[in-house]
């Protein structure tokens, strides 16, 4: 599962998003931690859609 965080990091990095995003992901993956590792990483996708939908429109999260 270390490997998939660390993919997730770049694609955050990659994509110009803020580093509240990868906090945001970090610490979702430490409280749900006991979800099935599919299901988390689905969640945290969707962490990161939203703050790429929130740079489209130049929201702040």
């Amino acid at each position: 599962m270390y490997q998939e965080l660390v993919e997730l990091a770049k694609e955050v990095h990659n994509a110009g998003l803020s580093y509240d995003c990868l906090y945001d992901i970090v610490e979702y993956a430490k409280e749900n931690n006991q979800l099935p590792k599919d299901e988390l990483f689905k969640q945290l996708n969707i962490i990161i859609e939203n703050y790429k939908i929130g740079n489209i429109y130049g929201n702040t999260m």
